[in-house]
């Protein structure tokens, strides 16, 4: 699982749109992605503060940019 720290920006029944702030690997700092609930691991209370997620190492490497 990959750390990622930052805001919910918003959110459906199946996924949440995460604002990025912080990552280990820095591949993805500063960008919004789209992730789905099913597969990350999420606090209680989702708005109004800096989060932490945890995601798959697979759906990391699937939204590093190539090239």
């Amino acid at each position: 699982m990959t750390k990622l720290r930052g805001f919910v920006r918003k959110e459906t029944a199946q996924a949440i749109l995460f604002e990025i702030i912080e990552d280990d690997y820095r591949y993805l700092q500063w960008k919004t992605l789209w992730f789905p609930k099913s597969r990350i691991q999420l606090p209680k209370h989702l708005y109004g503060k800096v989060i932490s997620i945890y995601i798959p190492e697979w759906l990391y490497e699937k939204h590093i940019p190539k090239g």
